[in-house]
């Protein structure tokens, strides 16, 4: 899922500037490289729709920035020697989001250029080629296309254009996103989660009945508890009985108070009736033993149902006093889901 599509989503629950990081059409650096009069500058122009100086010899001579947007283009000096080349464009090449070559189409695409490119591109960062002067081509640009197509292969850029620079802008658009990119939003794409599991989750009116509705839990309880003591005495039956009991309604407890919207209101719960005591339990051992398992038993599922029909009273109780909103909670449902298909 797109970043736009998250925003939507989970906006009702973040602030606007933490949505800030995670969003579309972050800052894209793009680095024009290719050799000295290739027509980098005329393409950067172009694309910002401006006409700075562009002269013979390459007037470029260190890295210059100019953005629109959230797009930075930094041109940069011709390409020359290798080795001089290799020193002056490799910190452009690591900061670089997309790599646009630009290369001179009225000249034969060197052995120099693509070792500079080759060498200093970084893994997963996209490439584009651009071949300049096409209007001075004629029924040539076909093939210098073609040429450029089959001598950047193995660098797998995802686009190769064509055309008179100084007044065509090429759509570079549809590029991957570049591994800082990715880590930029992998980290924003966190914060966003982190923020979101930490906001106040609403509960819906079905949500809360469930989570009070305890008569399937003690029903399935009671079914697996009556099987697992099947070879039990009956004083160990009574042990079993109170500590299950006990952890049961432990367990109701717990889940109330792990939701984030209901634990606020858990201290006006009444409390929950307990298990027999340690003298009320010796008695009904005592009585147990001498009525047999299977009269010990009956008794022990009647106090389950007493037990369940007294806590379900309560808690049902407590339910109505507690705020619940299903559009809002279906609401959290979406964005909690739209977190899980985030894509970066």
């Amino acid at each position: 899922m797109e970043p736009f599509e998250v925003i939507a989503a989970v906006r009702p629950w973040l602030e606007p500037d933490e949505l800030v990081a995670w969003r579309d059409g972050r800052e894209t650096r793009w680095l024009l490289v290719g050799r000295t009069s290739c027509g980098k500058t005329s393409l950067r122009n172009a694309l910002l729709g401006r006409s700075d100086p562009v002269g013979l010899g390459g007037v470029t001579r260190a890295f210059d920035r100019a953005a629109r947007g959230r797009d930075v283009w930094i041109d940069t000096p011709g390409i020359d020697g290798r080795d001089t080349a290799i020193d002056t464009l490799g910190p452009g090449f690591d900061e670089a989001d997309v790599v646009v070559w630009v290369v001179d189409g009225l000249q034969p695409l060197t052995r120099t250029e693509r070792d500079v490119v080759e060498l200093l591109l970084p893994k997963g960062t996209p490439l584009a080629c651009v071949v300049s002067k096409a209007d001075l081509l004629e029924d040539e640009v076909d093939a210098v296309l073609e040429r450029v197509r089959t001598n950047t292969l193995h660098l797998e850029p995802y686009r190769i254009e064509a055309g008179d620079l100084r007044t065509y802008a090429p759509d570079l658009s549809g590029h991957p996103r570049s591994p800082r990119q990715k880590r930029a939003l992998a980290e924003a794409l966190d914060a966003v989660r982190e923020r979101f599991a930490r906001s106040e989750r609403p509960v819906s009116p079905e949500e809360l009945r469930a989570l009070t509705d305890i008569r399937p839990a003690v029903l399935d309880w009671m079914s697996r508890w009556t099987t697992h003591t099947e070879r039990m005495k009956v004083t160990e039956l009574v042990a079993d009985f109170t500590d299950a009991l006990d952890a049961l309604r432990n367990d109701v407890l717990v889940r109330l108070a792990a939701h984030p919207a209901l634990s606020p209101h858990l201290p006006r719960l009444a409390e929950l009736p307990s298990p027999p005591g340690e003298t009320e339990g010796l008695l009904a051992t005592l009585r147990m033993n001498a009525a047999g398992r299977t009269a010990a038993l009956r008794e022990l599922r009647g106090y389950a149902a007493a037990w369940m029909a007294e806590a379900q009273i309560l808690l049902s109780d407590w339910a109505e006093s507690v705020p619940t909103d299903a559009e809002a909670a279906a609401r959290w449902q979406r964005a909690a889901q739209a977190l899980e298909r985030a894509e970066v």
